[in-house]
């Protein structure tokens, strides 16, 4: 465990080292002190389906009445960030102007609160909020946490959703809400809990409103959740972290001051986990600042010991000769070297790379490619052909087929691009070992969540396409006549739901009198096949970005690795060679011996302080 006082000796220790040799590199974000570290917060973001009783956890949590607005109607439509202040103070913190210029934030009156973050008065977020901090006085948030008060999940608008998922990500935990009165886990909850397992953030599970039902079907519920839980993370129920609470008995135990209301409400056994939590986090933080501040040491330590190394040969009459010597075999050897297996590894990293890029990128077009002869086009427009006269049924086909095809489109794209990754992290690897590099190469995280966004976009795009298709649906039973089915299928040119649209309302027209020729069939499924044509080709467009982003990446990176070992060679030379030099002048003096020693000895000391203080001492 790194106490407060250890984070701080080590801090004021670097940072004095820092001052006196200037090959230490500070970086502009360490802290002075293990306070300021410290203030950093665990953000934890909470998310959950409306009327599950988030918002009152949040309020139970934060110990202030009213904090997170409660709504059984309409949710909130962006994400309220809650956090501890010495006096209340909300202000709305805006997305950047269509130039992409930042807004400055504004303050305002919590009763204001309503006005920017409803969609009663703010419909379709279009006063462009990004979210609205709110502190207040709070002694548990004030111990180090920040909670994201994100929109409903399954609310009556699906922006909600796409808001909710913009904001997870910057978390460093997630909170999922489930309650135990409306309902168990949902399909929709599943699906959701798997897309937040793909970012890698720790979840864990609060069941709310245990005071609205008995202790026999609370533990009938969470039983039921543990098991659809486990079936997504694939953990043992032991393993997840579950909590039934009541924010109503919690409550009621505050105002009333009883003990037995506050224990029964289960709030006590989840503010114990959080804070336990949060002491993890502060521990993990506090571990990684000390390993940097070791990683920044290495330079001006290398150079003393090199330094130190250098004047006790020179005082203890070392064999100079041999030492040149030395130094001309290791630039002779470093010459053949870069002349022989460095140059093939770079010469063979590049051709191999580009034939790999070739390949996959060919793949990648001839499988996306809007046309006949292609795979998923042929696909979707056999299925274009077997669509029936009735109304729902062709509503049901046509949806489906476009779902489909989004799908399969996006999963060829990340299958491709996790070939070509897969690929290209063998090449650079085989590179490295040609050129004697003994190094392990991982993609970039923030290349890997680009290629795993592919598909989270195919499942945000299919919600929206469901939504759309239900609202065209209605209008178009209203037309009738084959010249307001054409004049709405011209419309419709524009996007796949409205054209789908245009088959339901042909089929619905269809359903009362037998389609009179085949012209409007032929009409009808070249229109499909245009926005076939469409989504292929938007989601070629995106994975080829993503494919030239990844390849100039890899690219960079790979030759990086290879100049890298060449750097290192030429710098283990330059530093013996300073070696020698400062042995072939005159022998230094026990004085100048001593020092040159003792900056070594101090850092030396220091660096094995940080080891110690991080447990691998």
């Amino acid at each position: 465990m790194i106490t407060s006082a250890q984070l701080d000796e080590a801090l004021s220790s670097f940072y004095a080292l820092a001052a006196r040799h200037k090959d230490i590199q500070r970086a502009p974000r360490w802290p002075a002190t293990a306070r300021d570290h410290d203030a950093n917060p665990l953000r934890i973001a909470v998310v959950g389906e409306i009327k599950k009783g988030k918002s009152s956890l949040l309020n139970a949590l934060a110990g202030v009445t009213n904090l997170s607005p409660v709504s059984s109607d309409i949710a909130t439509s962006v994400v309220f960030r809650l956090h501890h202040a010495a006096a209340e103070r909300v202000t709305i913190e805006f997305q950047p102007d269509e130039a992409g210029s930042p807004r400055p934030a504004t303050g305002i009156a919590r009763a204001d609160i309503p006005r920017f973050g409803t969609e009663d008065a703010n419909p379709g977020n279009r006063l462009g909020v990004d979210s609205i901090s709110v502190g207040v006085p709070s002694p548990f948030l004030a111990k180090g946490f920040e909670l994201l008060d994100t929109p409903g999940l399954g609310g009556l608008f699906a922006s909600h959703a796409e808001v909710t998922w913009k904001h997870v990500p910057r978390a460093q935990a997630v909170m999922f809400v489930v309650d135990s009165a409306e309902a168990v886990m949902s399909r929709h909850e599943a699906d959701y809990l798997a897309q937040l397992h793909k970012l890698g953030k720790p979840v864990f599970f609060v069941q709310t409103k245990t005071d609205a039902a008995d202790s026999e079907m609370v533990e009938g519920w969470r039983a039921r959740n543990l098991e659809v839980i486990r079936k997504v993370l694939q953990k043992p129920p032991e393993q997840i972290p579950y909590f039934c609470v009541s924010a109503q008995m919690w409550t009621t135990g505050i105002e009333r001051g009883s003990e037995r209301h506050m224990q029964r409400s289960g709030m006590p056994q989840l503010f114990t986990w959080l804070e336990k939590r949060l002491e993890a986090y502060r521990q993990a933080a506090r571990a990684s600042l000390l390993g940097e501040l070791d990683a920044a040491l290495v330079p001006a330590f290398t150079r003393l010991k090199a330094d130190a190394d250098a004047a006790r040969s020179a005082a203890s009459g070392g064999d100079l000769k041999a030492e040149e010597q030395r130094v001309a075999t290791l630039k002779r050897d470093l010459a053949d070297w870069q002349a022989g297996a460095h140059r093939e590894a770079t010469r063979t990293f590049q051709s191999d790379l580009a034939e790999l890029k070739r390949v996959n990128t060919n793949r990648l077009r001839s499988q996306l490619a809007g046309t006949p002869g292609a795979p998923l086009f042929d696909a979707f427009m056999k299925g274009v052909e077997s669509l029936g006269t009735d109304p729902r049924q062709a509503q049901a086909q046509a949806q489906r087929l476009l779902d489909e095809l989004s799908t399969a489109a996006a999963n060829e794209a990340h299958t491709t691009l996790t070939a070509f990754e897969e690929g290209a992290i063998r090449v650079i690897q085989r590179s490295a070992d040609v050129a004697g590099v003994q190094s392990a190469y991982a993609l970039p995280e923030e290349l890997q969540d680009r290629k795993d966004g592919l598909r989270a976009t195919a499942e945000f795009n299919h919600q929206a396409r469901e939504q759309n298709f239900a609202e065209v649906f209605q209008d178009i039973t209203a037309l009738s006549g084959s010249a307001g089915v054409l004049a709405l299928l011209g419309v419709a040119s524009g996007g796949a739901a409205l054209l789908i649209g245009g088959i339901v309302a042909l089929a619905v027209r269809g359903s009362r009198a037998t389609m009179r020729d085949n012209q409007e069939v032929g009409q009808i499924r070249a229109k499909l096949a245009q926005a076939a044509q469409s989504t292929l080709r938007t989601t070629s467009s995106e994975a080829l970005s993503a494919f030239d982003d990844l390849a100039a990446r890899l690219q960079r990176d790979g030759a990086n690795l290879l100049e890298d070992c060449l750097s290192q060679r030429r710098r283990e030379v330059t530093e013996l060679e300073r070696a020698v030099i400062a042995a072939r002048s005159s022998a230094p003096t026990p004085q100048q011996i001593e020092a040159t020693a003792t900056p070594y000895r101090e850092m030396l000391a220091f660096r094995q302080q940080l080891a110690q203080f991080r447990g691998k001492g």
